[in-house]
């Protein structure tokens, strides 16, 4: 089933002027999930979930809420360096990880 986003065009604009991303753009990290790292954030009355990942070369996290079978995108920003680091070695030993267990299969 194909996913649908959905996201307030007003603060779309804000996160593209304040920090020159684009939600939808972001967004593309759902193409791979493998790649994505979530976790989720229940401070708030909805819940959100955090997600960091990689988009053509550049990392983001990218803050949404899940209402059904729509992903509504709320905002994102790029990760700084040390933080992208940090995400990439995750991923590396990840990946790493799930190809030894291919392997022992």
């Amino acid at each position: 089933m194909a996913r649908r986003f959905e996201w307030d065009e007003n603060k779309r604009q804000e996160v593209l002027k304040k920090r020159k991303i684009d939600l939808l753009e972001a967004a593309r990290m759902f193409n791979t999930p493998e790649k994505m790292e979530v976790w989720v954030d229940q401070r708030q009355e909805e819940t959100r979930v955090n997600a960091i990942g990689e988009v053509a070369g550049v990392w983001y996290e990218l803050v949404y809420a899940e209402r059904g079978d729509v992903i509504r995108l709320i905002t994102a920003w790029k990760l700084n360096e040390k933080t992208k680091r940090k995400a990439q070695a995750r991923y590396a030993r990840r990946a790493r990880r799930d190809e030894g267990a291919r392997r022992d299969t």
